[in-house]
């Protein structure tokens, strides 16, 4: 019996004892991990309460430019303004709406570096205190480009320094005001069909059309599948499936450098089948296809889903999802990075956003450096891809994207849509062989893939002129 007692009071001190350890643990997650993404929520009340006696700091682009900044008012309060207007709404977000690098910094915005001095300097001179400034790696000049060269219609545009992982623009259409009230906010929010408050660029999902046979050429690519050829009529039947070229063009005798160059339908669906399912997850899961990704705004994952049903619905699944369609669905941040990744000799770059945290008179307090998320694929596959790349931009579906003098690589996409009429697509990079720019354009509704073309070509100009 006394054995017994003893048995059971051993069992309730470790299980009170792992209670313990759980709970301390949980506090120090908070207090060390998790502190600084709380405090920094824009919902945190509390932030805002003792922080009411400053004005949060500047956000710059990566030249200096500023694309946020706060102004004191008589009453006490500030106005956030935003020199450039709402070409940086969805990346910057506002202060009201609690998104975008405003929010994500937001702790950053409103912390006071020498506070001591500034509160002397408040009292003495009247020179109200001020937070850190965000530095992004923003380019003013390329977000604008972007901007304008949407023009008003829905779609987004990323872009992408291939070496590093640098976002240099990104753009979102429809966008919205950016001095909307608490009121204007809530009926924006309820009504409008267009979805304006969607980060289209990072939340955007759509199929990817024939942007994705970049990596069904990379997977049949590592299998040896380099002589694998068809015959294309202008379209091809797989058992009960027929499968049609753009317009039902035919291309006569086609291996993989023409069926790129030409975006045959027939060809990649074919090549499809002859890769197999697993082959063709495994290059999309590489390319970071159904997982998460280390970025600071509100995203979604990129998703490849395939396999399902009988051996004849699995068919026609695989040959839809080898061009880009089926149940596949991307970001144009995914396909940004894509491109980028093939650009970069395989290497894929983690994209960020921070170039850095500097005191009001721009002193550097944090530094954000480049970060490797790994090799996709090998140096030599990748220059492969980019001799066909090329060939679409120098003689097929692509010559819209050609700049003079700048070899370009790229290519386009036209992804069916079941409400209206299909999206553009257009992913690329220049100089192709010593990227600078990578890019991503999706544009809604527009038919095919010209319209999109070229505003990735405005786009790789604008940025090749400053350099």
């Amino acid at each position: 019996m006394l054995e017994d007692m003893r048995r059971n009071m051993r069992r309730v001190f470790w299980f009170l004892f792992a209670l313990f350890v759980l709970a301390a643990g949980y506090l120090i997650k908070l207090a060390v991990f998790d502190a600084r993404e709380i405090a920094s929520n824009p919902y945190n009340y509390r932030l805002r309460a003792e922080n009411a006696d400053r004005l949060p700091g500047m956000i710059l682009d990566r030249n200096g430019h500023v694309l946020a900044k706060s102004e004191a008012n008589e009453d006490g309060g500030f106005t956030r303004v935003y020199p450039y207007g709402r070409a940086f709404v969805h990346v910057l977000g506002t202060r009201l709406s609690k998104t975008g690098l405003e929010a994500k910094y937001n702790f950053d915005l409103q912390q006071l570096d020498s506070e001591l001095v500034q509160r002397i300097e408040e009292l003495v001179a009247g020179k109200p205190m001020m937070g850190n400034t965000v530095v992004t790696t923003l380019d003013a000049a390329l977000q604008e480009a972007a901007y304008e060269g949407l023009a008003g219609r829905k779609g987004a545009v990323v872009a992408i320094e291939p070496s590093t992982g640098r976002v240099l623009a990104m753009v979102s259409a429809p966008d919205f005001p950016l001095d909307t009230t608490a009121e204007g906010w809530d009926a924006l929010v309820a009504a409008n069909e267009d979805s304006p408050l969607v980060n289209r660029a990072a939340q955007g999902l759509y199929a990817p059309g024939s942007t994705f046979k970049i990596i069904t050429a990379a997977a049949a690519l590592e299998r040896g599948l380099d002589d694998f050829t068809v015959e294309c009529s202008g379209s091809m039947t797989f058992g009960d499936h027929t499968m049609r070229c753009f317009d039902s063009k035919a291309h006569g005798t086609v291996d993989m450098d023409k069926a790129m160059a030409q975006s045959c339908n027939a060809y990649f669906a074919a090549l499809g089948l002859e890769l197999g399912e697993a082959a063709l997850r495994g290059m999309a899961e590489r390319f970071g296809f159904n997982a998460p990704m280390d970025f600071p705004l509100a995203y979604r994952s990129p998703s490849f889903v395939l396999g399902l049903g009988d051996d004849d619905a699995r068919v026609d699944e695989m040959i839809e999802t080898a061009i880009g369609q089926g149940r596949t669905l991307a970001t144009p941040l995914q396909m940004a990075m894509v491109a980028a990744t093939v650009a970069n000799g395989g290497l894929a770059m983690k994209p960020y956003l921070l170039d850095s945290i500097q005191t009001r008179d721009l002193r550097v307090l944090e530094k954000n450096m480049p970060k490797a998320a790994g090799q996709v694929i090998s140096r030599e596959l990748a220059a492969r891809l980019n001799e066909m790349l090329m060939s679409v931009v120098s003689t097929g579906t692509g010559t819209a994207a050609q700049i003079s003098g700048v070899a370009v690589a790229g290519k386009t996409g036209t992804a069916q849509n079941e409400t209206g009429k299909d999206h553009s697509w257009f992913v690329g990079y220049a100089p192709a062989g010593y990227p600078e720019i990578a890019v991503a354009v999706v544009l809604e509704g527009t038919g095919g893939g010209t319209e999109a073309t070229r505003l990735a070509r405005r786009v790789m100009e604008a940025w090749l002129a400053q350099e």
